[in-house]
């Protein structure tokens, strides 16, 4: 059995792991009960001191998960346990007072320097000092994790940078970190900026090159510098360099010459939502005709954003039943419409009323109130998530009750899922060793057959194909009965990865998604517990409504 999460530290490789002693089960049950009560335990504490590598990393994994303060010190040390640092870092990156740490260990640095450095972005991380820190070790060993970090506390609320940070990412070009960074990072000193950038989309690596083409048109850079991208053999580095076209200066003639040449459903989505954002100009752009509903629906809101008028996604797929009216029905709340809005929201099908509601805002008040009192909670919970958005709301979300099945609670027996769709096969290797709970609950759901005849209902380009929702809208939550555990790890998302989708803390269900790409601001904040083995242009492939034909758990 492989030792407990002992990762190799670049971003998009899967990792090699010696083969270490299993970790014994009284251990993993303790650890687990520890983390369910979310509570410190001192028990759990000690075995930090345990002889056993895998026992150190399981415990420490659980200091992380619990958030426990007084496992700060030992954590500390064990930044310097070449089996055990990884997950130490990560734990530090989780609990309130473990930045000082993980700062000491990246100034020195330390052995698990670039451990600490990716860790500077977790939860329990502010900003700016962190972000003073990370700048200055892109010129040290740890460059790489120190620019996706950078990259992740983009996401946090008025982010703020050092000056210096745009100039300190050129420089660490055509690194994927680099890269990454850039393509999230708000615009910057442009100066220096175009030849690595430049560069990076020449990389061998096609995930440096998507993303070098996200950072181009995030960075305000010319249009015409992606030309070259749309020729690109991945579609992946067409779909970033579409959505870089968005921010991109003198896009709409690239987008005007470069749609027609695009076969890839994926790539003319992407190229239709930057149509929407650039304008009236890129209409022509949105005339192309597809046998594919996917791609006829993408064009059509697109062209009805641009003119805010509910004219053409109603007829889009020709279909007119809950899908459609869901999606027009969304897009007239999202435009202000607010008559079909409002028929949208009294439709007899709950999930054309809660993809009304979750795009509704302030003038559609009244009607969400209204359907506070839905018979449908998915209804509900739709409605309570877009009167939040209103600051003078005092409407709480409701969060489901922790709840673990039995099945989850058995000791995991499945090790691999078969997943077979209309798009052909894929295999998947569950990690039960990292997230046993997680595990144990889907291939329960595999054995009772629950998934055979559900879809993919969510499919965004080179990020995430999501499905598993019995309802088919997303919106079917914590299904059937339970909300399971965070069981949050240091494992990355790769090309490949399964993980669980939730809407809050604790909110797992049925509901899985597979990654396209990379995603390192998934890392920490979402449960993955499995990855592709075989089959991810299967992956590649699917789109919104395609369908699971069966799930099968295997030993």
């Amino acid at each position: 059995m492989r030792v407990l999460l002992l990762l190799v530290l670049a971003a998009c490789v899967r990792p090699e792991v010696r083969p270490q002693p299993p970790l014994p089960s009284a251990v993993e049950a303790q650890c687990q009960a520890a983390e369910l009560r979310r509570r410190p335990d001192p028990d759990v504490r000690a075995l930090l001191d345990a002889p056993l590598a895998a026992a150190r990393a399981r415990s420490a994994l659980a200091m992380g998960r619990i958030g426990d303060a007084q496992a700060i010190d030992r954590l500390a040390q064990l930044l310097l346990d070449a089996e055990v640092g990884e997950t130490a870092a990560w734990a530090l990156g989780r609990i309130d007072g473990g930045v000082p740490a993980l700062l000491r260990c990246l100034a020195q640095p330390c052995a698990s320097a670039s451990a600490a450095a990716r860790a500077l972005a977790g939860p329990a991380a502010g900003k700016t000092p962190q972000a003073e820190a990370l700048v200055a070790a892109l010129s040290g060993p740890a460059v790489d994790e120190a620019a996706f970090a950078l990259g992740i506390l983009a996401r946090n609320p008025e982010p703020k940078f050092p000056p210096r940070t745009w100039a300190a990412l050129a420089a660490a070009l055509p690194r994927a970190g680099a890269a990454y960074a850039l393509s999230r990072l708000p615009k910057g000193s442009a100066e220096g900026l175009q030849q690595p950038l430049l560069a990076a989309l020449r990389s061998a690596d096609p995930w440096a090159r998507a993303l070098a083409a996200r950072a181009w048109g995030r960075q305000g850079l010319p249009a015409e510098g992606l030309a070259r991208a749309f020729d690109d053999p991945d579609w992946r580095v067409r779909v970033e360099a579409a959505r870089g076209l968005a921010t991109a200066p003198g896009a709409v003639a690239l987008l005007l010459a470069t749609a027609p040449r695009q076969a890839s459903p994926h790539v003319l989505v992407a190229l239709f939502e930057a149509a929407a954002q650039l304008g009236p100009e890129a209409l022509p752009a949105l005339s192309l005709t597809s046998p594919d509903p996917v791609v006829r629906c993408a064009s059509a809101q697109a062209r009805d954003r641009i003119r805010k008028q509910l004219i053409d996604t109603p007829l889009c797929d020709g279909q007119g039943d809950w899908r459609s009216r869901a999606r027009t029905g969304a897009l007239a709340a999202e435009l202000g419409h607010l008559e079909p809005a409002r028929a949208a929201m009294q439709d007899p099908d709950g999930r054309v009323r809660g993809a009304a509601a979750g795009a509704a805002g302030p003038s559609l008040s009244a009607e969400l109130h209204r359907l506070l009192a839905d018979p449908d909670r998915y209804v509900v919970e739709e409605a309570q998530g877009a009167l939040a958005k209103d600051p003078s709301s005092q409407v709480v979300q409701s969060v489901p009750a922790l709840v673990v099945p039995p099945e989850a609670r058995a000791a995991p027996a499945a090790r691999r899922l078969r997943l077979r769709t209309n798009r052909g096969e894929l295999l998947v290797d569950l990690r039960p060793e990292v997230a046993p709970l997680t595990s144990s609950a889907l291939a329960a759901l595999a054995r009772r057959h629950f998934y055979d005849g559900l879809t993919f209902h969510r499919v965004v380009p080179d990020f995430v194909v999501q499905g598993g929702d019995p309802r088919g809208d997303g919106d079917g939550g914590p299904a059937p009965g339970w909300a399971l555990p965070d069981e949050h790890s240091p494992l990355r998302f790769l090309r490949g990865t399964l993980g669980i989708a939730t809407s809050g803390p604790e909110t797992g269900g049925s509901q899985f998604f597979l990654c396209h790409s990379p995603q390192p601001h998934l890392d920490g904040r979402y449960t993955a517990f499995g990855e592709v083995t075989k089959g991810q242009e299967v992956v590649d492939a699917l789109l919104e409504g395609d369908s699971i034909t069966e799930v099968r758990a295997m030993p």
